[in-house]
């Protein structure tokens, strides 16, 4: 269904449903025991990040696969941001962000985090490199950059800790379960990492 390198996969309804978004541009909604593609979003190739939110209210539509609604939000490189209830497909708003080069972003608490081609997470500018992925562990915030590198970030994006690629391997995939990092790297390594020490912070 993807015509290019498909960027991230994410599960739904405890594996009955994914989504998957491209370098095509598409986002594609995936009903897993029928491995049929439901629905197709096709924002565009600027297409740079997607979140999904589990909403605490169920489904009211008959016919709908998904019992608890969810809302997909698309990241563009330009900017903008487009919110969608994913079961009905239905466009809810259409917001352009203050900030451009958006390479990665995040939803923290309901707020929007962008991190930018020019090395910069919201106002902060945070490395001469682009900021390739956001994620969250507890209460701190994980960055990988182009430069090959992963950092901890504190609430106020101050560096607690970070881990490195080196001229041997590159970082390439990224993931957290249950307080652990899971980095995937160019010479065939899982390395895992606790984040442990996150809690108290």
């Amino acid at each position: 269904m993807h015509d290019s390198r498909v960027e991230k996969v994410i599960l739904l309804e405890r594996g009955r449903n994914l989504l998957s978004y491209g370098t095509d541009g598409k986002v594609v909604l995936w009903e897993t025991g029928s491995a049929s593609a439901v629905r197709i979003f096709k924002p565009g190739i600027d297409l740079k990040s997607v979140v999904v939110t589990k909403l605490n209210e169920k489904n009211e539509e008959e016919g709908l696969f998904f019992e608890w609604k969810h809302e997909l939000a698309i990241f563009l490189e330009t900017g903008f941001v487009l919110t969608y209830d994913i079961a009905s497909g239905k466009l809810i708003s259409e917001i352009r962000s203050e900030y451009r080069d958006v390479a990665s972003a995040i939803i923290i608490k309901g707020v929007n985090v962008f991190g930018t081609a020019t090395g910069s997470i919201n106002d902060k500018k945070f490395s001469n490199s682009s900021i390739e992925m956001l994620e969250t562990c507890d209460n701190c915030l994980i960055a990988q950059t182009r430069d090959n590198t992963i950092s901890v970030l504190d609430s106020d994006l101050n560096i607690i800790s970070f881990l490195t690629g080196n001229d041997t391997h590159s970082l390439n995939s990224v993931f957290i379960s249950k307080k652990q990092l899971y980095v995937l790297s160019s010479d065939g390594y899982l390395r895992v990492y606790c984040m442990k020490f996150t809690e108290n912070i």
